[in-house]
């Protein structure tokens, strides 16, 4: 019985008007992320290697009994899962100083200051903002006539009538509706990740266990 609630379920959603839109809204909503992540991927990877070729050379010239004296810059390589979680990246200091009069002194890079740290900080959209946003809302969508529409239609009593506990319709109604969500979320975390891969964007194997 369980089974059959699923398929009922399931074809209930994959007849509605509703799936189609939460396909197109989360599509977009993945495109714009690996737009916009590319964008300031790239630019944040050309300015770490441009600051570690700069202090590569500035090391070069010192002595060694002078580094700790003057100061070590460490520099902080992006992080290629941002697209992700993004994690206050931007707001972090993307390069390290260490020395034995100040200790260690965090700067941060002309990019991130091109953000006022004054205003309120709004949500980067990232794969988390996206999954605890919007598609808790259309997990809503989804199931909020789920019990109460078929109670006004009669189907609900109509299932109530077969030897079937409550437990197993609300599990076979949860269970069809996380199979329909599961749609729009691969399809569109597939679109994010080809679009990232092709904008030249290197995720190794670790990135790619994560990302599983």
């Amino acid at each position: 019985m369980l089974i059959i609630i699923i398929k009922k379920e399931i074809m209930h959603h994959l007849q509605s008007l509703k799936l189609p839109a939460i396909l197109i809204i989360t599509i977009a909503l993945f495109l714009m992320n690996g737009i916009r992540f590319h964008g300031e991927y790239i630019e944040i990877l050309e300015e770490y290697s441009q600051n570690v070729l700069q202090h590569e050379g500035k090391m070069k010239g010192y002595a060694r009994a002078l580094r700790l004296i003057i100061g070590v810059g460490v520099d902080k390589p992006p992080n290629p899962l941002s697209f992700c979680v993004e994690g206050g990246e931007q707001i972090l200091p993307n390069m390290l100083t260490i020395d034995l009069l100040n200790g260690i002194i965090g700067q941060s890079s002309d990019f991130s200051q091109e953000k006022n740290s004054t205003l309120p900080r709004f949500e980067e959209i990232d794969w988390a903002f996206i999954v605890k946003m919007f598609i808790s809302l259309f997990a809503i969508l989804l199931t909020y006539d789920a019990i109460c529409g078929e109670k006004e239609r009669g189907t609900l009593a109509l299932v109530c009538s077969n030897s079937v506990s409550r437990f197993t319709i609300l599990w076979g109604k949860y269970l069809g509706a996380m199979i329909i969500l599961l749609i729009p979320l691969m399809i569109g975390t597939c679109i994010g990740i080809l679009l990232i891969l092709m904008g030249n964007v290197n995720l190794g194997r670790e990135a790619f266990a994560r990302l599983l």
